[in-house]
């Protein structure tokens, strides 16, 4: 059985007491996020096979915190190694992580692109395309009974998939993944949502520009592409055919299009954003 830290341990009871006492226990959050191992701990309570969801929820909202803060003081190989942490994290327990832990972690993770996709060259940005690509052509090609290694992504994010394979994952899920990662990435460089861990709007209007000259294309690229998949399966005489896993997918296919439709060229409008939620 995994053995708990004492940072890990103190943070769990700390959860315990947020619902019955959550006005000094938020203090006691938001203090300990300023902490020097504030980083390390939000992540080995988030990888942690014995932490409970409320812990992993309150330990992604520090995680993000971190991010945008000390983003720049991280040296390169740390940032590689969060980025890749928290996806495999992501890509492993995908089917078993409860929605509001799921969505809080693909926050995380497109917070580790944004706060560098104005600096980093094209061809590192490019790497997150380049693997959500080789997610869309596994889910074309993945087959439950095919439970051999596959590597996809390539340079920082190449991935093992043979878990999600065990667990008997179909395209379906793979196509739902990719569309909630797209979905999330939209609406962050779409609008300051993470301004309230910090950022300010000078960041997000920067990270907003310069998806949009490199980024927002190919997103739109890859909603087609998975809407078309869906569409495919929905239409077919296949196993999946009018399922809730197709339901699901064609529903986050349909969300990621409108976000997408919805996108404010050039100077990002946040108060209209904010109306249509």
């Amino acid at each position: 059985m995994e053995e708990q830290t004492p940072h890990i341990k103190w943070f769990e009871m700390l959860c315990e007491e947020l619902e019955c006492n959550p006005g000094p226990v938020t203090e006691q959050l938001q203090s300990f996020r300023q902490s020097a191992e504030a980083l390390d701990t939000s992540v080995a309570i988030f990888v942690s096979a014995t932490t409970s969801f409320s812990a992993k929820f309150q330990a992604l909202l520090i995680m993000s915190y971190c991010i945008v803060n000390r983003w720049s003081r991280l040296s390169m190989e740390s940032k590689d190694s969060l980025r890749s942490t928290i996806w495999a994290e992501i890509i492993n327990k995908y089917a078993i992580l409860p929605n509001f832990i799921r969505r809080k972690a693909l926050q995380a993770f497109i917070l580790t692109w944004k706060c560098s996709w104005c600096t980093e060259p094209r061809d590192i940005r490019g790497q997150l395309f380049s693997m959500l690509k080789g997610l869309l052509d596994e889910a074309t090609a993945v087959s439950i009974r095919d439970a051999a290694p596959t590597h996809i992504g390539g340079g920082l994010l190449d991935l093992h998939t043979s878990d999600l394979r065990r667990r008997g994952q179909a395209g379906l899920e793979l196509l739902s993944l990719v569309s909630e990662l797209l979905l999330v990435t939209v609406e962050d460089f779409s609008t300051c949502s993470s301004a309230e861990i910090g950022a300010p709007v000078t960041f997000h209007n920067q990270a907003h520009y310069a998806f949009e000259e490199f980024g927002l294309g190919l997103t739109f690229e890859l909603a087609l592409q998975i809407l078309q998949q869906v569409l495919q399966v929905a239409s077919g005489s296949g196993e999946h055919r009018g399922t809730v896993k197709v339901v699901v997918a064609l529903t986050r296919a349909a969300n990621l299009l409108n976000e997408l439709l919805q996108w404010s060229h050039g100077e990002p409008d946040l108060a209209l954003h904010e109306s249509l939620k």
